[in-house]
């Protein structure tokens, strides 16, 4: 875990309220204190008590939730940091990863390692659109590339797999300072896939490190993991 992580994870903890400590407490002190008394004060105590009670248990379970959710996002930041160290490795040093959840017929960027503007991660991406829409729609691996690089440069240079497509269609790439893309799909337990990560690189697809089998395997690989780190929340 990174350390700016770390802080923000002990602020958020330093700044919880300090009735919420003490709400598990008032409940049951109430309902034994309705023993002492008698009449409408003991009944008082009761409904109290079981108010409070109820209260607790609604803020231990969301408290609950909130810190499944600051772990999984911990966890998964931390996949995307190496997936990104490994990139720059391998001779791509400008890339971005994101990881985009899915819902229905959308995809939403959840996740992400890089500079990324507001416009580009704010829309939800219909599915089928994209190399992230592609990919999910066609559940295998998405290579995109600019009209500038030829066809059978890629195809020279890619795997000969029939679960990795390349798209060479300008509408692949969104942003004009992204040259190649690469979109792996991650399958949840029921085996559909239930996210995309997104890589992008600045340099074409010809020259990028997204390109080498080796790390089309590597993020595969990333993916059963990502997997199995988004379905400890599913399930």
């Amino acid at each position: 875990m990174s350390g700016s992580r770390l802080q923000a994870h002990a602020a958020q903890v330093a700044g919880r309220p300090l009735w919420r400590g003490l709400s598990r407490f008032v409940g049951p002190g109430c309902i034994t204190a309705s023993a002492l008394v008698s009449g409408a004060v003991a009944a008082a105590l009761v409904i109290f008590g079981l108010g409070m009670s109820t209260l607790d248990f609604v803020l231990t379970e969301t408290s609950f939730r909130e810190r499944q959710r600051q772990r999984q996002r911990v966890r998964v930041e931390d996949l995307l940091e190496v997936a990104r160290d490994v990139l720059w490795a391998s001779g791509s040093k400008n890339v971005r990863v994101n990881v985009m959840l899915a819902d229905a017929d959308t995809l939403r960027v959840e996740y992400k390692c890089g500079n990324y503007a507001p416009e580009e991660v704010k829309d939800p991406w219909a599915r089928g659109v994209g190399c992230a829409g592609m990919a999910y729609d066609r559940d295998r691996v998405v290579l995109g590339t600019d009209t500038a690089t030829q066809p059978a440069a890629v195809a020279a240079l890619t795997l000969a797999d029939a679960d990795v497509e390349v798209l060479h269609a300008r509408p692949t790439i969104t942003a004009e300072h992204i040259a190649s893309v690469m979109s792996v799909p991650v399958r949840g337990r029921d085996h559909s896939v239930m996210a995309v990560i997104n890589v992008d690189d600045r340099l074409r697809l010809t020259d990028s490190a997204l390109i080498k089998p080796e790390i089309i395997r590597a993020f595969e690989r990333m993916a059963v993991r990502l997997a199995d780190v988004l379905d400890d929340d599913a399930y």
